[in-house]
């Protein structure tokens, strides 16, 4: 990665922006997660003005040519739900791919909180899952990798597939893995994958039924801890009927079940026919209330204010400086209803944001809640409320339920 002060390296105290490094014109402001090939940061894109994420190769060059098909593919698709790649690129011996940098949270940890609750969101899910396969499929690429972790879920409750790394283009004899050697993830794959045989549009409708039973059921349809007896399961068993194993109508469960089906001519043809087979789900997405936003620059404290809050049952947002605070707040989709605001920050610290945030129009506002280690501070118009830090939870969760009301009922 070109930069003087890459990852790891010194944070100048006096620079307004102070990235962890560069790649190309983007400024790597945080890591945020790790990928099939590498790490994924938060970067900064002056000349967009905006906040995009970029996931770097880091994995050695024999991994170049995966990581660079999937850029290939996945900037040609362009539809609602899948994530939209801007552009890619590579510095020095770093390729790496720009997209859209995305709220919400991944499937996965919407199923290990149980959520969400009501049948026809799940439906939703589900239904939106397929339209971006659909797409995809229509355009000639196969996903081969669908699972919870790879859906974000917005705060609207639409869905955005994610992560092209092993797709493959139908028809396509240049795979670029061994011949023989399934690829995809262990307990999502297809017995097609498992076996290593040609795979097409079905082998994603599989994993579709795969994901679409464990929302349902909150429940893997296939768990074993010994990894060969778990790939014979997927080639030789079926999973406990879904109607067993949750509450689920009958019509449900048969779609689920024969996109599960182990012979591919027996699944559903296209994406489409599934979901259509399956009922309408939310006409709108479940309203939310707006999230609580907990701007404040320490990774840890951060995620441990949300994680007090959403055990609680509320939704939390967070952000790691008071620029990026502006942009959540500034989206309608991530508007908040709440504000608990870091005084102290880089790039743009607490009063610089309550400058900012004053200038709006009132109806566009809401309450702040100042966050300081500091025993005093001066006169804030239009601050709700203060609390000093190490913030007592019970104080707070009491102050949350002044000013923004109790979370929802579960």
């Amino acid at each position: 990665m070109g930069s003087a002060s890459g990852p790891g390296g010194p944070r100048g105290a006096n620079t307004p922006t102070q990235p962890l490094g560069h790649l190309g014109r983007y400024a790597l402001m945080e890591r945020i997660g790790a990928g099939g090939f590498g790490a994924v940061y938060k970067a900064w894109d002056a000349e967009a003005n905006r906040a995009v994420a970029i996931k770097a190769c880091t994995l050695g060059e024999e991994m170049h040519p995966r990581f660079l098909r999937e850029a290939e593919l996945a900037s040609a698709l362009r539809h609602p739900n899948i994530t939209e790649v801007y552009e890619s690129g590579i510095e020095g011996d770093t390729p790496f791919i720009v997209q859209e940098l995305l709220a919400g949270e991944d499937l996965s940890a919407l199923i290990a909180r149980r959520e969400p609750a009501r049948l026809s969101s799940k439906i939703t899910i589900i239904r939106g899952v397929a339209d971006a396969l659909e797409y995809s499929h229509r355009a000639g690429v196969i996903h081969r990798d669908i699972k919870p972790a790879n859906v974000r879920v917005l705060p609207d409750g639409k869905v955005k597939l994610m992560d092209f790394g092993i797709a493959k283009l139908l028809g396509s004899s240049n795979n670029l893995t061994k011949s023989g050697i399934g690829v995809g993830s262990i307990g999502y794959m297809s017995p097609e994958q498992v076996s290593g045989d040609p795979v097409d549009e079905r082998s994603d409708i599989f994993g579709l039924g795969v994901l679409a039973y464990e929302l349902l059921s909150f429940q893997a349809p296939f768990r074993n801890d010994n990894l060969f007896r778990l790939l014979e399961m997927i080639v030789k068993e079926d999973p406990d009927p879904l109607t067993e194993v949750a509450d689920v109508p009958l019509d449900v469960a048969a779609v689920i079940a024969r996109a599960m089906d182990k012979e591919p001519s027996k699944r559903f043809s296209s994406a489409a026919e599934m979901r259509d087979a399956l009922p309408p789900g939310d006409e709108q997405p479940e309203p939310d209330r707006p999230p609580i936003l907990v701007v404040e620059d320490d990774l840890a404290v951060r995620e441990g204010l949300r994680g007090l809050l959403e055990d609680e049952g509320y939704r939390a947002l967070g952000a790691a400086d008071g620029r990026e605070a502006l942009e959540i707040a500034s989206d309608p989709v991530t508007a908040p209803g709440l504000i608990l605001l870091d005084l102290r920050m880089p790039v743009m610290d607490g009063w610089q944001f309550l400058d900012a945030w004053r200038a709006r129009r009132p109806a566009a506002r809401c309450p702040v809640v100042l966050l300081s280690g500091l025993s005093y501070i001066r006169d804030a118009p239009g601050v709700a409320d203060f609390l000093s830090k190490p913030v007592d939870s019970e104080r707070l969760l009491a102050c949350v339920r002044r000013l923004y009301g109790a979370p929802p009922p579960r």
